[in-house]
């Protein structure tokens, strides 16, 4: 990583804080509209902006679970990369957290498989659950991909959606055939690890 994007790191983590997970990718036409009045269903990518209502890096990708609901990170515990964060669901009752924001909706990328309903299942059963997270390789970004496309997409060398490292518990590739709603599904970290998820109930099926 050059000089130049590590001082820029350095500066998201005076500026944005512990509390959100910014991204570096620009979006074009973001801000469009307030976050609650853009409309959504299960499973669109949503990006807000991480520094107030400006229009510039870096921004915050959340993914819709329902039409009311949207699945986001909330960090915690902070060091320099690595963090602990929570999944939040925000809905219509929490709105007045984030009423405020301008967000936009950004499409699904074509030839990648869809799973957005078994991924609105995963971040039900995620719901305030601590999850491990580092702001360049396991990210509100990776997560996002997770829950849509069942895995993570990432790029060597573009440090907007590097890779994810060993310690992402993203490993466990979602198809078709998987199971989310089973007691036996459990999240997976590059070295094996499981982590278990909350029990599932009905009332989580998108």
């Amino acid at each position: 990583m050059s000089s130049v994007n590590i001082l820029i790191l350095a500066g998201l983590f005076i500026i944005v804080g512990p509390d959100l997970c910014p991204m570096l990718t620009p979006i074009e036409g973001a801000y469009q509209n307030r976050i609650w009045k853009i409309g959504f269903n299960t499973g669109d990518l949503v990006v807000i902006p991480s520094v107030g209502n400006f229009d510039v890096s870096p921004y915050h990708w959340m993914f819709a679970v329902s039409n009311t609901e949207l699945a986001g990170i909330s960090v915690t515990k902070r060091s320099f990369l690595n963090r602990r964060a929570h999944i939040v669901i925000f809905n219509q009752d929490l709105r007045n957290q984030i009423w405020r924001t301008k967000a936009s909706r950004v499409p699904h990328i074509l030839g990648r498989p869809d799973m957005s309903r078994k991924g609105a299942i995963i971040a039900k059963r995620l719901s305030d659950k601590q999850v491990y997270f580092n702001i360049l390789r396991c990210n509100c970004g990776h997560y996002t991909d997770y829950f849509a496309y069942g895995r993570v997409y990432g790029i060597k060398g573009k440090i907007t959606h590097l890779p994810i490292n060993k310690s992402c518990p993203l490993y466990n590739v979602i198809t078709e055939d998987t199971d989310v709603t089973s007691e036996n599904f459990k999240l997976v970290d590059g070295y094996g690890r499981k982590f278990d998820l909350l029990p599932y109930k009905e009332e989580m099926a998108p």
